[in-house]
């Protein structure tokens, strides 16, 4: 039983291994890569709409504090496709969990990732992973490739080598992760990587491939090698001519040559050829090899769990393993919630307490300033880090799998759009309306905007309704108190309000509905009040 399940877990950690890799020709840049990677990537649970508008980019920068290359990438990876998978997400809480009580595997494994940053260091200007993945996406410089090439291949075989350090993990998905590359030693990869390699007529061959009588061309990755021609010349001379003295002038012009050749083509024509019969055909060779793309994305998901492990410990207040429950309709309840981007910088950050439970409805009301928008973000955030297996900034939570996370922000009318828009905007509402199950976790920022007062009531007042027919929890950020009092009557959703406290907003959230306007005092603190706009138009001369 034990081993399905873990044969179930070897099959979900490779299944997007190939992600990493097929994207980006260099992946040293991260300010390039993950926003491709976030263009290439399918949508899972979230579209691409919804991590845009709660900053998906920002929330990776706050929460990433990865060793490796391949980590980093994990990491933005299951925060555009987090899990949907109950038994995985525990699986990772659980060792997550270990890595936090076990102080001896912790410290091997940031051991182990530092020692893989560091492989091959020594041997070529860039970090050992990066020189692995510039090897793996064809970055190799073709005119010199022998550092990058040998930094690469130090790294691959330290993916194995450094691992046999680490203590073994008693959680399932530690397990599999620390098993997979300790036992990449054993693997033809690894036997490729650690050398030597020849070339073959059946392609490339390591050393234990090959018997005495297999034809071969040993593939040195240096410039400066001695010419195979140049031994046994040297042998017959010396056989000739012992003492070197009346050696021909027909031999001393076959060495001049062989010798000369060699200067011309080591520097100018080996590196070229090396890297076409040789460089080029491990890479792919290596690349489509699934013990490798286990081995490699098994480095990304250890370095992502001591990451997430990191993280926890700068953020400011606690940092919990939120509990992941199973319920028909979708539930989030948490205890002095704080945003996981703000809450880092900010040390007087103001937490919330959120109870999401079989509200379906839950109306934030209040002037603008005060918070709403930000709370909306931040329970999006928070159910994106539960569902892959994180800390979530609160004292406490329990939350369930929601399988979409759905986000609406208002979008400005689009040229070319037949409707306008009031068009644009509804036609988003529509794609998470039918996408939305009572699993789902909707928020609305905007709805039904871009037409008359009166129609935009009625057709937010219809859309809200029938969501909470779904049955899910859709929250709705909205300065429509008219439309929250007319779902109060008829005892449909729970009312929130932003708090204010001699004028200024305590960020605090209390049961009830805002009916405040503070357009008047944000215009003065802007200098945009009706009487800043008036002394401009006296001092303009505008006035008569």
């Amino acid at each position: 039983m034990l081993k399905a399940k873990m044969n179930d877990f070897e099959q979900l950690v490779q299944e997007s291994y190939r992600a990493l890799l097929d994207i980006s020709p260099n992946v040293g840049d991260r300010e390039q890569f993950f926003p491709l990677m976030f263009r290439l990537l399918p949508e899972t649970v979230v579209d691409k709409e919804t991590l845009q508008q709660i900053e998906i980019n920002e929330l990776f920068r706050a929460m990433d504090h990865t060793k490796t290359l391949a980590g980093a990438a994990t990491l933005y990876r299951s925060l555009i496709q987090p899990l949907s998978s109950l038994d995985l997400i525990l699986a990772k809480q659980e060792s997550l969990q270990e890595l936090e009580s076990n102080d001896r595997l912790r410290d091997a494994v940031f051991e182990y990732l530092m020692e893989i940053k560091k492989s091959g260091k020594r041997i070529s200007w860039v970090d050992g992973d990066h020189a692995l993945d510039l090897f793996l996406n064809g970055g190799i410089n073709e005119f010199n490739p022998y550092p990058d090439f040998k930094a690469a291949m130090k790294t691959g075989t330290n993916l194995a080598d450094a691992a046999v350090k680490i203590p073994k993990p008693e959680s399932m998905y530690l397990e599999i992760i620390v098993s997979a590359l300790q036992n990449f030693s054993s693997t033809e990869s690894y036997r490729l990587m650690r050398g030597p390699v020849y070339r073959t007529f059946r392609g490339l061959r390591s050393k234990e491939d090959i018997n005495f009588l297999t034809p071969r061309w040993k593939f040195i990755p240096q410039y400066i090698i001695i010419p195979p021609v140049i031994l046994p010349i040297s042998v017959l001379s010396a056989a000739f001519d012992p003492f070197g003295i009346g050696i021909s002038s027909r031999l001393a012009a076959l060495l001049a040559t062989v010798g000369g050749c060699s200067l011309l083509y080591m520097p100018m024509f080996k590196p070229k050829i090396d890297y076409k019969t040789a460089i080029v055909p491990l890479e792919s060779r290596i690349g489509t090899d699934p013990e490798f793309q286990l081995a490699f994305d098994s480095l990304g998901r250890l370095d992502e769990l001591a990451s997430f492990y990191e993280y926890a410990r700068v953020m400011p207040g606690n940092m919990k393993i939120p509990r992941i429950v199973v319920a028909e309709n979708h539930h989030f309840m948490a205890s002095n919630l704080r945003n996981p981007i703000l809450g880092k910088y900010n040390q007087s950050y103001v937490p919330s307490d959120v109870e999401l439970d079989n509200c379906k409805l839950t109306f934030l009301t209040g002037p603008n300033s005060g918070g709403k928008t930000t709370l909306g973000k931040t329970i999006a955030q928070t159910q994106i880090m539960a569902q892959i297996g994180c800390y979530v900034s609160a004292d406490d939570a329990e939350i369930s799998v929601a399988d979409r996370i759905s986000y609406q922000y208002y979008m400005p009318d689009r040229l070319g759009h037949p409707e306008g828009d009031f068009g644009v905007n509804l036609a988003r509402t529509r794609d998470i309306f039918y996408a939305a199950t009572p699993k789902s976790l909707v928020i609305l920022n905007v709805l039904a905007s871009g037409t008359t007062s009166h129609e935009e009531l009625e057709q937010a007042y219809g859309i809200l309704r029938d969501f909470s027919r779904i049955g899910n929890n859709t929250i709705y950020v909205t300065h429509r108190y008219e439309l929250a009092e007319r779902f109060k009557r008829e005892g449909l959703g729970q009312f929130l309000r932003t708090d204010f406290a001699d004028g200024k907003p305590t960020f605090i959230f209390v049961p009830g509905i805002s009916t405040e306007s503070h357009a008047a005092d944000i215009a003065k603190r802007i200098g945009f009040s009706p009487q800043d706009r008036n002394t401009h138009l006296a001092d303009g001369g505008y006035l008569k």
